[in-house]
């Protein structure tokens, strides 16, 4: 009896491929869990903290319900950044330093 194809063939032709089949399989099984404990937090309207003291154990006032807290958290627009990032501004035309921005003191001579 001849023997019956398997992987062995191509795991020998192919090493590679099977590492490259079961990276993604660990990444899943490391980021799949922690994926579904925030979309719990996010359907229950809780931070971590509150999760974590179990300061709403039995009801929520801050939820609206599994539906509205995900369309409030992932619909909603971003409110706007209070992170300044260098560059941000515009340069004085005679030297290298950056200007407030258009309300510049500096600006009205």
């Amino acid at each position: 009896p001849a023997p019956a194809p398997g992987l062995d063939p191509a795991l020998d032709a192919a090493p590679l491929v099977l590492a490259l089949a079961l990276f993604p399989g660990l990444v899943l099984c490391c980021v799949g869990p922690l994926t579904c404990y925030h979309a719990n937090l996010v359907a229950t309207n809780r931070t971590t903290v509150e999760e974590i003291k179990g300061t709403y154990e039995d009801r929520n006032p801050f939820s609206n319900g599994c539906w509205l807290n995900c369309r409030a958290r992932l619909c909603s627009p971003l409110p706007r950044s209070n992170i300044v990032r260098p560059g941000a501004g515009r340069r004085r035309s005679g030297g290298a330093g950056l200007t407030a921005g258009p309300d510049d003191p500096e600006d009205e001579v």
